[in-house]
């Protein structure tokens, strides 16, 4: 699925998903922790976490970060 078919799915249902921001267009094919994910893979980032440093590190292709 691409970051972009997820985001519609997203925006359809009820995540509450007010705005976004696509830079690219990834293949995604699972997801992975912060820290230790890969390409291909999608991670999260809560609000006020501690990994908010790592986000420059990821090697994930897509991170959702909540406003």
């Amino acid at each position: 699925m691409n970051f972009s078919e997820l985001i519609s799915a997203l925006k359809d249902g009820k995540a509450g998903l007010k705005k976004h921001h696509i830079a690219i267009d990834p293949d995604l094919i699972e997801g992975g922790s912060l820290e230790h994910s890969h390409k291909n893979q999608i991670s999260f980032l809560e609000k006020n976490s501690p990994l908010h440093s790592l986000l420059s590190e990821t090697q994930a292709s897509a991170v959702i970060i909540p406003a």
